[in-house]
Formats: structure tokens, sequence, C-alpha cells
């Protein structure tokens, strides 16, 4: 079944919503039991809705504060793109792989440029991959207008 293009558009405000308050109970609801989430830009790759939730339960505790700005958002069917900018703050003590990314003059993460490629099933995420870049090193611009 194809999605109506506000019904996506409502879908992403609404996941956004619950992503940016932590409700996991309504990002689980976002999500198909089977989905597939991946991040191309650091090599991670989830699989199942426990699995997803887990994720973002992770990235809250590395970087409270995180959030999306949201630029574009292309509907074809039931499948979609999303570009924007992702920004986050740096908890205290955190090392590993996204550290080099902190700056040092504050505690913000990023921002990340980012574009999310996904499919729908039934008005809820089935696969998703997040392709990003630091944007202070890189001159990429998102989808032309």
């Amino acid at each position: 079944m194809t999605s109506d293009r506000q019904d996506v558009l409502d879908f992403v405000d609404r996941y956004l919503d619950a992503y940016h308050r932590e409700d996991w109970d309504d990002i689980r609801d976002c999500l198909t039991d089977d989905i597939v989430a991946a991040d191309a830009g650091v090599g991670i790759r989830l699989e199942g809705a426990d699995e997803v939730i887990d994720g973002h339960k992770a990235t809250a505790a590395r970087f409270p504060g995180r959030h999306y700005e949201i630029e574009r958002i292309v509907v074809d069917g039931d499948f979609l793109a999303i570009w924007g900018l992702w920004l986050g703050d740096l908890a205290d003590g955190m090392s590993g792989p996204s550290a080099h990314w902190h700056s040092a003059q504050s505690d913000q993460v990023g921002p990340f440029k980012f574009c999310r490629v996904a499919r729908l099933e039934d008005g809820k995420f089935k696969h998703y991959t997040d392709y990003t870049v630091n944007a202070s090193l890189s001159t990429w611009q998102g989808p032309s207008a």
C-alpha cells in the first residue's frame, strides 16, 4: 500500500517529536518489529525494534540534548529521504569513535549533515540507512531545491 505524502510527513513529525522527548514507547510504535536500521557513517547495523530502541537509548546517554533540524523531506510512495542537521551535546567523560568530532570550544558535537533513506511499511519504518558527514569538514550542501 502506498502512503499518502501528508501521512508520511505527519509520521516523520511524530517520530522526531518522540525522539526529541526520548519517548521510547512512541518511537517503538514507529518501527516495524523486524526493522533494519543502519548508519553507514559509523558502520552500525541494528536488526529488530528492540535493538533499534537500545541504540537510541545509548545515543541519548552519550549525546544529551541531541536533536535533528530538518531541511528537506522527499516522499515517493513508501520511500522517503530526509536531509538536515544532527546536533548533540557531549556527555561527561565521553570517549570512543565519536569523541574526535567534539569541539574544543564547546560541549556540542557536530553538527553533522545527514540524509536518512527509508522505506515504510504500514506507516512505520521498515528499513532506514543514515548517511552522515561532519559539517565542519565538508562542503556538502545536501539536496538542491
